[in-house]
C-alpha cells in the first residue's frame, strides 16, 4: 500500500498497522481502538491527512470525532470506495456518509 500511495505522489509521514491477517479478527477490533491508533498517527511530524486501508476495519462512528479532535481529514477504505462509486454513478455524494469527504 505504502509503494502505491508513493507513486501516485503521496508521502506517508507514519503508519501504524494491528498486524492481524485474519480479516475474521480485523472485523473485531473495537472501533475505540483505530481511533486511539489514529489520534496517535495525527501526531506525526507533517501528518496532512488520516488514512485507515483495511476494508474489515469499524470506521464509520469515529471518523468526525477524530476529524474534529484532528483537524485532519480522515479517509477510510470502505468511505472512499462508496464515495467513488457514488461519483463514477453520476450521484452527488455530499452527506452520503461520514467525515469530510462526504462533506465537502
Amino acid at each position: 500500500m505504502r509503494a502505491l500511495l508513493a507513486e501516485k505522489g503521496i508521502e506517508i509521514a507514519h503508519e501504524s498497522s494491528f498486524a492481524e491477517r485474519d480479516d475474521r479478527r480485523v472485523a473485531r477490533i473495537d472501533p475505540a481502538s483505530t481511533r486511539a491508533a489514529l489520534l496517535q498517527a495525527a501526531k506525526a511530524s507533517g501528518a496532512e491527512a488520516l488514512f485507515a486501508s483495511c476494508t474489515n476495519l469499524q470506521t464509520s462512528a469515529i471518523l468526525d470525532e477524530v476529524e474534529a479532535i484532528t483537524a485532519l481529514p480522515v479517509v477510510a477504505f470502505n468511505q472512499a470506495l462508496i464515495w467513488h462509486m457514488l461519483r463514477q454513478a453520476g450521484a452527488d455524494a455530499a452527506g452520503s456518509g461520514p467525515g469530510l469527504l462526504f462533506r465537502s
